[in-house]
């Protein structure tokens, strides 16, 4: 048998053996080589933040809370907030509408060691100055005034508490600052009547309205008595806020208001009011003469007295507009505008005063006088494309704007937009009903029939902006006074509405600076 060859054992793995290294033993330079590693986490770890981004973490907290808070004119967030500021002088800024702006020059430590897990803690409480109240309750007002006229609020976009923040930011005010008294609350409460129109913002009326009555304290027996108070009081002074209680309480509560025995003798005794000064104003016996102030016929209105609302539809709907009694109000002589003011007028004010030209159109946008529908059919001239009809995609200050021109050009006459009582005394006079047919597309002013009083166009072809500002629920307190909003009134209609759906008594709304192909003006003159 042939023998193999014999195997070779396999070899034993040695290991690594280090070299010495500048003379030193491995066992000397790896410790080493440790230790510096060691050194370098805990220096990057416990003095390197502290030594390259040394600061403190500052805590903010203002009274009232809610207000910017700014570090070198950079804004930071809003109070209270925890913040991290660099080591060394800085300027710190907190800005709230109707407050003072705060300013402080401040100084930020540092802590070198541990400041990655330990960083130095500073807290500062600032209690603003407030700078005016008036200027905190106009800016809720408009915003409730906006909101009540968006869409209606869904569980992803509820009501923002608008007037709860107000109150907890007036009542809550630090040493050195007015406090409101009860009057003056009440006053801004009944101001916004008119926007309340859902149970949502009335909930937010409520909470505000006791967060008042309790110093934005705990509610107490005293409290509920003076806001039963108040809300007595109101029912006296507008019988018709019964309605207004009706819409916005929850349904369980409004059905049992409905079913109550003296509320439904109520109901009784308002729709019978309704029905009584539900007619169209008797004519004057006498006629004022036509007067022209240069090109423009103006027809005298006269002073007088009617039921505005007069025309409105009776509706079965349990909303609030289905409750409208007439009002009666007043109106002192004037002279309107025969027809709407048309293009070619319009062209005349663009030609001498050139900021409201088309191609002034984008910074009269960023100005918020207009938006990008300023004359948008014009394009970028001041010509007119259609000089006899009424010029539209014009916005309510563009308007007043050209009021004040004609002014200058006939100091004699003081020129302005119709308010709305105005407005439907005048095409209440014009109309011979209450339905009053118009024609389905766009006309020249001049082919627009007169009606009985000689205006033409009261209704049809474009809607005219008035000067009073838009409320829903304005007709359940009637001489609560409107002196700001988010939308203007808008009257009657346009040749894409149909004759069934608009009376004078018909009310719109638009933002002011909006322009639409189907919104116009026309003014009125007062002799000086």
């Amino acid at each position: 048998m042939r023998k193999g060859k014999p195997k070779t054992p396999p070899e034993v793995n040695q290991g690594v053996k280090l070299k010495p290294l500048w003379g030193m033993q491995p066992t000397l330079y790896v410790g080493l080589f440790y230790g510096i590693g060691l050194g370098l986490i805990l220096f990057f770890l416990f003095l390197f933040p502290g030594l390259y981004h040394g600061g403190s973490q500052v805590t903010i907290q203002t009274v009232p809370q809610g207000a910017s808070v700014y570090v070198d004119e950079v804004r930071v967030g809003v109070s209270p907030l925890t913040t991290f500021i660099k080591a060394g002088p800085h300027t710190l800024q907190i800005r709230k509408t109707g407050f003072l702006p705060y300013t402080q020059s401040i100084v930020v430590e540092r802590r070198v060691l541990g400041s990655l897990f330990f960083p130095k803690k500073v807290e500062m409480r600032v209690s603003l100055k407030l700078d005016s109240f008036e200027a905190l309750f106009s800016r809720a007002y408009e915003e409730l005034a906006a909101w009540v006229l968006a869409e209606p609020p869904t569980p992803i976009r509820p009501n923002p508490p608008i007037l709860r923040n107000l109150a907890l930011d007036l009542t809550r005010l630090g040493e050195g600052n007015r406090i409101l008294s009860k009057e003056e609350w009440n006053t801004f409460f009944i101001q916004c009547l008119p926007q309340i129109n859902s149970e949502g913002v009335f909930s937010d009326f409520l909470a505000a309205f006791f967060l008042v009555q309790s110093n934005g304290t705990v509610l107490t027996h005293r409290s509920l008595l003076e806001g039963l108070t108040f809300f007595t009081t109101l029912l006296d002074r507008y019988p018709k806020a019964l309605y207004w209680f009706e819409s916005v309480m929850p349904p369980p509560i409004s059905n049992t208001l409905k079913n109550n025995p003296i509320i439904s003798r109520r109901r009784e005794d308002l729709s019978k009011e309704r029905k009584e000064t539900s007619h169209s104003p008797i004519l004057p016996a006498k006629r004022q003469p036509v007067i022209r102030i240069g090109r423009m016929e103006f027809i005298p209105i006269p002073e007088g007295t009617f039921y505005m609302g007069w025309a409105f539809k009776t509706e079965s709907s349990a909303s609030p507009n289905s409750f409208f009694i007439p009002l009666q109000v007043r109106v002192s002589p004037f002279y309107l505008l025969a027809n709407e003011v048309t293009e070619e007028e319009f062209s005349q004010f663009l030609l001498e005063t050139p900021a409201w030209a088309p191609s002034a159109r984008e910074t009269l946008r960023k100005q918020g006088l207009v938006d990008e529908g300023y004359l948008a059919s014009w394009k970028d001239s001041s010509e007119p494309p259609h000089p006899s009809y009424p010029v539209r995609e014009i916005s309510y200050f563009a308007a007043k704007a050209y009021c004040e021109w004609l002014q200058s050009k006939h100091p004699m006459y003081r020129f302005d937009l119709p308010t709305e009582a105005e407005w439907e005394w005048a095409a209440s006079l014009n109309a011979e009903s209450a339905a009053y047919p118009f024609p389905p597309e766009l006309k020249p002013v001049h082919l627009g029939e007169r009606g009985r009083w000689g205006l033409r166009f009261m209704l049809g072809n474009v809607w005219e902006w008035t000067e009073d500002w838009f409320a829903p629920l304005q007709h359940l307190f009637p001489d609560v006074s409107l002196s700001k909003g988010a939308e203007k009134i808008v009257k009657g209609g346009s040749y894409i509405n149909t004759p069934d759906t608009i009376s004078v008594s018909t009310r719109g709304s638009q933002p002011p600076f909006w322009c639409t192909p189907y919104l116009g003006f026309r003014i009125k003159a007062i002799a000086k």
